[in-house]
């Protein structure tokens, strides 16, 4: 079954006016390697960014003393802290 799913995808890709060299079917394959990537970097910037923001929100909502005590009652290390 997934010899034939990859058979029509490959058909729909490599066409016949395309012939002998591809140039639009290797495109769309790199295109297609390719877009995960960016896909990947895009997505861990948008969540590190929310990681932050709501990090800040937290901190910046603590009093003075309540950040007092969380820097020396916590035992979260590295990235996992507050203030990082």
């Amino acid at each position: 079954m997934a010899v034939q799913i990859s058979n029509v995808i490959g058909t729909n890709i490599y066409r016949m006016p395309d012939k002998p060299l591809y140039h639009t079917g290797n495109k769309v394959l790199i295109g297609v390697a390719v877009y995960p990537f960016f896909l990947f970097i895009v997505g861990a910037e948008v969540f590190y960014v929310w990681i932050n923001r709501h990090r800040s929100r937290v901190w910046d909502a603590m009093t003075h003393e309540e950040n007092a005590h969380y820097l020396s009652t916590t035992a979260d290390k590295g990235n996992k802290r507050l203030d990082f």
